[in-house]
């Protein structure tokens, strides 16, 4: 291919610029199959049985990061039978080496989040100590209080000042979550 252009370039005296743009489009064209072939994720997903796809995105949301990184799913295909990370299955799929059948299968199992959550909503109802331990798993930097709100339906006593890095949870007297947990 790289020799048909130059041949036309050198016939072509009236555009001798647009000829060496296109043979450097070719030698960079080149030059990326080289190296994809001795790409070493490529040479690791080929030997598994993989095979090139359109890229997948675990996190089907813009912005959104995986809760569950280091969470192991089997992957079943009627091919091969592998183990992997979410963390490298996110990768794996961005590369496209996941085919269609495994990236929705890791759709489902890896959870993904938003990263600038402020408040658990979906915890209004659980048990407190069960919340408690679900936002320490997501937030293992995170502080997170439990406190019984008052018999009016206001919050406890707490404290007025602001951290980032805090997580309350207000509790019914039954011990369930009353309102949503939030960050303060």
């Amino acid at each position: 291919m790289k020799s048909s252009i130059l041949v036309l370039c050198f016939l072509s005296i009236t555009a001798p610029t647009a000829c060496s743009s296109a043979a450097d489009v070719v030698d960079q064209q080149q030059e990326q199959q080289q190296q994809q072939q001795q790409d070493p994720a490529r040479i690791l997903f080929q030997s598994l049985g993989f095979s090139y796809q359109d890229p997948c995105y675990l996190c089907r949301r813009d912005g959104y990061i995986l809760e569950t990184p280091n969470r192991t799913i089997s992957l079943l295909s009627s091919s091969n039978n592998n183990t992997m990370t979410c963390a490298v299955a996110q990768n794996a799929g961005m590369l496209g080496w996941l085919p269609l059948e495994q990236c929705h299968q890791l759709q489902d199992a890896c959870l993904c989040m938003d990263p600038l959550r402020q408040s658990w909503p979906d915890l209004v109802g659980m048990e407190a100590e069960q919340a408690k331990l679900i936002i320490e798993l997501q937030e293992p930097t995170f502080t997170v209080i439990v406190v019984q709100a008052s018999a009016d339906g206001d919050g406890g006593v707490v404290s007025a000042d602001y951290r980032d890095d805090r997580v309350w949870i207000w509790t019914n007297e039954d011990g369930t979550v009353k309102r949503t947990p939030m960050i303060g």
